[in-house]
């Protein structure tokens, strides 16, 4: 029986629509054992190989399986036999109950993300194929969600410190096979993928019968160039439509969020809500409806979705940050160790160890004796409430509140960085 494995030339042209890299680039790739991500393991060395390139594996370990750890070392062991570095990413701490797929994939991408930051790595690579692209389609059209989301999984995905790349996205699982098989590596299979609990498993096992697969191709296909279209004319909306304010409120000018259509409205609110709360995940498609046709009313008041405040004022919608309970938060600051603050800003303190505190009823006749006493308050409590306290000796600061000049002198900075850009374009 002839094979099809995946060749040099081919795996540069996948590469090449990937965008440029640095000289002598160094790559990340998360490596679950499986037989996708060693077939991308083998190609990405051997692509290295040639531009005087490192790779470094990371291999998450969830730890929700007895024999997880040692089936991460067997891994680590195949990875090593092929000189290339590799590290075993630990989840550590209580594993939930429910949502189990969905809060281990959040956390593996927290481990990656941080490991790449460290490695000083710019391109982490998944093994993600054509078969996954279709999973993920079925699994969307089955639920009432926004269309977009039909266009499924991105071969190029942005964040802040990294690119997520995947270059087998249009490559037929049996590919990665053969690849494997024509190099004569072995891989680990995973029983979970085998257990009919999980959305995901029972849709592939009814692909094996009842899909046209070729039809479902072109409809992703569709769905991008869709994609695509939607992203500029958000993005244009956004450019043109939007003040942004850096304690984190975004107001949207009305009259043009009016002249929208309906199909863009959604897409409006699905971005920004998501931005603004720094949660992963978009609000539900019935939510965001229930909130347009709540606009029309001339009775509208404020109300909340997503983490988020919604109110009108001065001919604007204003979404902004939800204040969070009144919880006593404390968080040491070690210099030049950057924190995530309220799920979306980036804290971190140049030169001293700083102590941050959450603001909240405990503490603001504090806060008021120390910063409002002679001037009027010019920020809302309920915003005041997402910042921090920052504590450097006996000097006290609030981002925003604090001179701009105090907080520099001191080292500290402090800057909206959303888990969830607001555009993909």
């Amino acid at each position: 029986m002839s094979i099809n494995p995946i060749l040099t030339r081919e795996f540069d042209d996948l590469m090449n629509k990937l965008g440029y890299f640095e000289k002598k680039p160094k790559l990340g790739i998360s490596l679950s054992g499986g037989v996708d991500s060693f077939a991308l393991l083998i190609l990405l060395h051997e692509w290295l190989k040639k531009r005087n390139g490192k790779l470094v594996a990371f291999i998450v370990d969830h730890g929700l399986r007895n024999g997880s750890d040692q089936e991460a070392e067997e891994v680590k062991r195949l990875v090593l036999k092929k000189k290339i570095k590799c590290r075993i990413l630990l989840w550590s701490g209580a594993k939930p109950k429910t949502r189990i797929m969905q809060t281990a994939r959040n956390f593996r991408y927290d481990l990656l993300m941080k490991a790449c930051l460290k490695e000083k790595i710019l391109h982490l690579f998944f093994g993600h194929h054509l078969n996954d692209n279709i999973e993920t389609f079925l699994m969307r059209s089955e639920r009432l969600g926004h269309k977009a989301g039909l266009a499924s999984i991105r071969n190029i995905r942005e964040e802040l410190n990294v690119r997520i790349l995947r270059p087998l996205i249009e490559v037929e699982k049996s590919r990665l096979l053969d690849t494997c098989n024509y190099h004569n590596q072995k891989w680990i299979n995973d029983p979970s993928n085998l257990n009919r609990k999980f959305e995901r498993v029972r849709i592939r096992e009814n692909q094996k019968t009842n899909l046209n697969r070729f039809k479902i191709k072109k409809k992703i296909d569709f769905y991008v160039q869709q994609n695509k279209i939607l992203e500029t004319k958000i993005s244009l909306f956004f450019a043109q439509n939007l003040i942004f304010e850096r304690v984190g409120i975004f107001k949207l000018n009305m009259d043009s969020f009016n002249e929208l259509s309906e199909n863009l409205k959604i897409l409006v609110f699905k971005k920004t809500l998501t931005t603004n709360s720094g949660l992963l995940h978009p609000p539900k498609l019935r939510a965001i409806n229930l909130l347009i046709q709540q606009l029309k009313s001339e009775n509208f008041s404020k109300r909340t979705l997503h983490q988020n405040y919604i109110y009108l004022k001065d001919k604007f919608i204003i979404i902004s940050r939800e204040c969070k309970k009144d919880n006593k938060i404390k968080v040491n600051l070690i210099p030049n160790k950057k924190i995530v603050w309220d799920n979306r800003f980036l804290l971190f303190s140049r030169f001293s160890r700083a102590t941050c505190y959450s603001i909240c009823e405990f503490n603001i006749e504090k806060i008021n004796n120390l910063f409002f006493k002679h001037e009027k308050r010019k920020i809302h409590f309920d915003i005041l409430k997402t910042l921090p306290l920052i504590k450097i000796r006996n000097n006290y600061m609030i981002p925003f509140i604090s001179s701009e000049k105090k907080l520099i002198k001191s080292g500290v900075s402090f800057f909206f960085s959303p888990k969830v850009p607001l555009t993909n374009n």
